[in-house]
């Protein structure tokens, strides 16, 4: 099934637009080590839209969809 990403959906972000709806794509996920203080697990995402890719880290509060699969690497 192809998907289209929404081209410069990424600046677009950056640049502060909150009310688009972008489909990017998630090319990679990295385990952050936590700091000595906390026992939180990160993840950082490389995203991409198909023209732009940025790194961004994932708000802890999001780590579920990551370790139940809906965030994964492709999608």
């Amino acid at each position: 099934m192809a998907v289209n990403l929404t081209a410069n959906a990424i600046p677009a972000i950056i640049n502060g637009d909150v009310d688009a709806k972008p489909l990017v794509q998630v090319l990679d996920i990295a385990t952050i080590q936590s700091t000595k203080n906390s026992q939180t697990e990160r993840f950082r995402l490389l995203l991409s839209d198909s023209v732009s890719s940025h790194h961004a880290m994932l708000a802890a509060q999001l780590n579920e969809k990551v370790k139940t699969g809906r965030f994964k690497k492709g999608t």
